[in-house]
């Protein structure tokens, strides 16, 4: 934090330089700030001139000043930086002696008047804005004010200030008009935070002065806090020997967008740039460069985008000026701030804007989005689609899947995925370009924020999809299943323009034909409060004769227009819904009576008998407990399928309150027809989750993260396998099953074989050995993540006889504060029956010696990846390991025995 104030005659000048605050830097501002007014003659290094208020010109000098370029008006505003004086510079920082460029900058300008003295700032400013009233002669104040501030402040948050830096370093501009009343000040200051991109306040009293800097500063904090990534990826999706990588950047404070970017794999499972070379990222960004295509630049060739949301009457509507009628209520737009005034035309300029048009509109500005189009993408995955893949002919012997098989086979292939837009996006896989969007009706209310100069992150289409292929009317189709996760905040509406709200438009879950890509049908947008902000992952599954969606309700606690608090917290119970995916009908919804405030991860469903139903479906909640629900009655040739109001739940595993399991299971069954569920444990959804560790689910501060084992610290957080009885003779289990009923794994190290440094595997507790099965008595397995703060926030995978985990670790990179990951990974591979290392290497060739000089060599089980992703889950493809970030690493799998018991994934419903 800095210090500067107005001259007596032009500019400003800088009394303290922008440094670390700490105390003494505190006591230094405050000295400054109590100095009193000067008389004639008196020395300005103690009192402060009797002086106009040149606001333009002090905030260009102080622009200046940031830029480290030299003073405009005199040469005694301030020095620049130097070798002896590196301080002087405001992006250096003394913790880690050097300029960051990842620093955000901001301006607090305090005034008691009017502009004055403060025509002289460069011509090429005196309307930055481009808004036509600022030349010399278009003035309303007296004293030679100007009306360039606003100018000077849009200037400062749209440039980029310091070319010499990394990315572009803008400033915002908060203003605060103190003992002032309406007026021309009160306008122009108004203007100059909007522009400058922060908030203006009018303060009449002192208190009002405290609350308005206290406001600004808990924004800087919130602003800082989510500076720590400029580009961070989503989940990467593999399909047809080419991987697709979606990633968000975020570059300033009103600017978020998305992107996706294909690359191919070759024979060995590398992926391969647009030249066919090995794919690189060199800058280091996060980003690997010279993509096969690029969504984000195929978008904005698209002049003729066919994007439609549906109207009161569920009917497809395109999303055009000449179809406003349909859905102008629920748009609610009043950009200007007069009424009803121009209502069409701002409709209009609304619609051109999402469509990812420049509209020009007289006396509104639209956030800069600096030429981006598609909104960011930070949670949802893309999904791709083509041939028909679920093989209900081949496993089921169901012929009429081999005619849906034959009619589509040659279907466009299709990625779609959620946007912060308010757009679900369809795109070619061939070439990236988008076939079409949608926008959900009960997202229309929320699009004029997008809008907004002083745009807030909002969430919209932010969930991942499933699509299924599901048999309706005795007709096989393609169901995009779906929700929004945090999208979706409650807005009452005025469906019918009668002056009255007489409907609140919430996160909704849809469902949508796509069996011909090209031609979407939407079935269903059904909203139901206590969905809250699902993210759980819908499932399709198959019980009788009838298809069903299966999701869990989600947190529950933001109200209000567009305003969140905290997320991840749920003042409700937990929710079990099953959905008639053809009309979105609630068909039923399970209570689940001890998941009080709680809400549910995504589910997975296994049909182990393979007689063409459903007969488990699992799913974790945020207070560590896995649930199955149980589908059928009786048992062997007596066995029953019942509807939905017949079916059982059951906690299978209860690891408390402080284990929240809330990524998707994972399910095999071994050789001795034993049903397998992995779960990991661990949640990041806000940055008080940087510190989670404690019990409950709301974002806490901080918290004990860690155990000890063997004089080790280790996380709190756990990799699970549990089996949940017999599948060969329908006897699951009748009681709860918690840590005591599982064998204790632990982490250990030991020099790699051949040297290179130390590696890690996981045995038993006990013994000090690895396993092939758990113990006699014992139903499963666990272990302790080998770092404090570690946890596990994605999917499990088993795959070929190995149980995957991959971790996530919030930290900040301590040689390099702006580092673009930030957080570290690490990948686990367990036996899936004994969750100790496997007696042959894995990972490579590594593997340590454990037991000593008489001991054996064992696998490692622990790799270090080379970034961090705080989402998503490892991606197989044949002998591969993909992270979320598109990272490779080879494994080498047990082959597996000639009469498998492994689930494959043609019998796990997901």
């Amino acid at each position: 934090m800095g210090l500067m104030v107005f001259n007596h005659d032009q500019g400003g000048r800088v009394i303290e330089y922008v440094e670390k605050l700490n105390q003494s830097k505190l006591d230094a501002i405050l000295d400054k700030l109590n100095r009193p007014l000067c008389d004639s003659g008196q020395s300005s290094s103690v009192y402060y001139d009797t002086t106009w208020t040149p606001l333009a010109e002090s905030v260009y000098e102080g622009i200046r000043f940031f830029s480290q370029l030299s003073p405009y008006y005199s040469s005694s505003d301030y020095s620049l930086a130097s070798a002896s004086h590196p301080e002087r510079d405001p992006m250096y920082n003394e913790d880690y002696s050097m300029d960051l460029w990842c620093a955000r900058n901001y301006i607090i300008l305090l005034t008691d008047g009017e502009s004055t003295q403060d025509t002289n700032i460069p011509s090429s400013l005196q309307d930055a804005d481009g808004d036509g009233h600022d030349p010399f002669t278009d003035n309303p104040f007296d004293s030679g004010g100007s009306t360039y501030l606003d100018d000077v402040t849009y200037y400062a948050f749209n440039n980029d200030l310091r070319s010499d830096l990394e990315n572009d370093q803008t400033i915002t501009t908060h203003t605060i008009f103190m003992f002032g009343k309406k007026g021309e000040g009160d306008t122009l200051l108004d203007a100059a935070a909007k522009n400058g991109g922060g908030d203006y306040f009018l303060a009449k009293e002192a208190d009002e002065i405290k609350e308005a800097l206290e406001s600004i500063f808990a924004d800087i904090t919130k602003e800082a806090a989510s500076a720590a990534s400029v580009a961070v990826t989503s989940e990467a999706v593999s399909g047809e020997n080419r991987i697709y990588i979606p990633y968000y950047k975020h570059p300033g404070k009103y600017r978020w967008n998305g992107n996706i970017r294909a690359f191919n794999l070759d024979d060995d499972g590398n992926l391969t740039d647009a030249s066919g070379n090995l794919a690189t990222d060199s800058d280091d960004d996060g980003i690997y460069d010279n993509p096969v295509w690029d969504a984000e630049d195929m978008l904005k060739k698209n002049n003729s985008r066919y994007i439609f949301t549906i109207d009161g009457s569920a009917n497809e509507t395109e999303f055009i000026f000449s179809n406003l009628s349909s859905f102008k209520s629920y748009l609610d737009v009043d950009l200007d701030a007069n009424g009803a005034e121009d209502e069409d035309n701002e409709a209009n300029a609304l619609m051109k804007y999402i469509r990812g048009e420049d509209p020009s509109f007289s006396g509104y500005t639209f956030r800069d989005r600096d030429g981006w189009v598609l909104g960011d993408i930070i949670h949802s995955k893309p999904v791709v689609v083509g041939v028909p893949r679920s093989y209900f002919d081949v496993v089921y012997g169901d012929d009429t899947y081999s005619t849906f098989y034959n009619d589509n086979k040659n279907r466009q292939q299709a990625i779609y995925i959620g946007g912060n837009d308010g757009i679900l996006h369809a795109l070619n896989t061939d070439t990236g370009s988008e076939i079409w969007g949608y926008i959900p009706r009960n997202l229309l209310p929320h699009l004029k924020w997008l809008a907004d100069p002083s745009y807030c992150h909002c969430y919209y289409m932010d969930s991942i999809y499933n699509v299924a292929d599901i048999k309706v009317g005795g007709t096989w189709q393609s169901y995009i299943l779906g929700s929004m996760r945090l999208g979706g905040t409650p807005v009452s509406v005025d469906t019918d323009d009668n002056g009255t709200k007489d409907s609140t438009f919430r996160s909704a879950f849809f469902t949508i034909d796509v069996t011909n890509p090209t031609s979407p049908d939407v079935k269903a947008e059904v909203t139901d409060d206590r969905f809250g902000y699902t993210f759980s992952v819908p499932i399709a599954v198959k019980v009788g004769d009838n298809w069903y969606a299966i999701f869990g309700s989600g947190p529950k606690n933001r109200n209000g227009e567009g305003n969140s608090t905290e997320d991840g917290y749920s003042d409700q119970n937990g929710y079990i819904f099953v959905i008639g995916p053809e009309n979105g009908s609630i068909v039923y919804c399970v209570n689940v009576s001890d998941a009080a405030n709680n809400f549910f991860g995504s589910p997975v469903a296994v049909d182990y008998d393979m007689d063409y139903n459903v007969d488990a479906i699992y799913i974790g909640d945020a207070k560590g407990n896995l649930w199955r629900i149980k589908t059928f009655t009786g048992s062997g040739e007596s066995k029953t399928y019942n509807g939905p109001s017949s079916w059982t739940v059951f906690k299978v595993l209860s690891l408390g309150s402080d284990q929240p399991i809330l990524g998707k299971p994972a399910l095999s069954i071994d050789d001795q027809k034993r049903l397998w569920v992995y779960v990991g444990t661990g949640r990041y959804f806000c940055t008080g989750d940087n510190e989670y560790c404690g019990d409950g689910n709301i974002c806490p501060d901080s918290g004990g993260c860690s155990v000890t084992e063997d004089g080790e610290t280790r996380s709190k957080f756990l990799a699970v396998g549990v089996y949940d009885g017999s599948c060969g003779n329908d006897t699951l289990a009748t009681s709860t099953r918690d840590l005591s009923d599982l064998d204790h794994r632990v982490i250990i190290s030991g020099s790699l074989i051949g040297g290179g440094g130390t590696g890690y595997t996981i045995v038993d507790a006990t013994t000090g050995d690895i396993a092939t099965d758990v113990s006699d008595g014992k139903k499963g397995w666990y272990f302790h993540l080998s770092e404090d703060k570690e946890r596990i926030v994605g999917d499990p995978l088993a795959y070929r006889g190995v149980a995957f985990f991959m971790s996530y670790i919030p930290v900040v990179n301590i040689e390099d504060p702006c580092s673009r990951i930030a957080g570290r990974s690490k990948l686990y591979g367990v036996n899936y029956m004994s969750g100790t290392a496997l007696k042959e290497a894995l990972f490579g060739e590594d593997r340590i010696q454990i037991g000593g000089e008489e001991g054996k060599e064992v696998a490692t089980s622990i790799v270090e990846l080379l970034k961090g992703s705080p989402g998503g889950g490892p991606v197989p493809h044949d002998d591969t390991i993909y992270t979320p970030l598109g990272e490779r690493t080879s494994v080498n799998l047990p082959e597996p025995p000639l009469k498998s018991g492994l689930v494959s994934w043609r019998e796990v419903w997901d």
